[in-house]
């Protein structure tokens, strides 16, 4: 889900989407894109939760920071990718933001046979 998130948040980036009127955005996608945004992968966009329950967004200059694109360069290798979700299938990991970052180097020294 975080990797159709995020590769999701780049395409309509580059499309523009963000520009313009405010929208409400979905309450699962709001959700992770907080996460994205606390975990300083994604700046320049800010999620406001009502409180009646709906969600919507300021987007001023939505960009990914370096680590978004380090984060989403290792999550765009499908090899890289598998390799990372079935190691951590394999030992029981959850896929959280440090988990991914710590198994990419281990799949990414596993693809180059080091």
């Amino acid at each position: 889900m975080l990797r159709a998130i995020y590769l999701g948040f780049q395409f309509y980036q580059e499309r523009g989407v963000f520009r313009g009127a405010q929208r409400t955005v979905e309450e699962r996608i709001a959700g992770h894109l907080e996460l994205l945004i606390d975990s300083g992968y994604v700046e320049g966009l800010q999620v406001l939760r009502g409180a009646d329950g709906h969600f919507s967004y300021g987007q001023p200059a939505p960009r990914l920071t370096m680590a978004g694109h380090d984060l989403l360069d290792t999550m765009r290798s499908a090899t890289i990718w598998e390799s990372i979700k079935q190691t951590a299938r394999t030992k029981g990991i959850e896929l959280t933001f440090d988990a991914i970052k710590a198994l990419a180097g281990y799949a990414m020294k596993h693809a180059l046979g080091a």
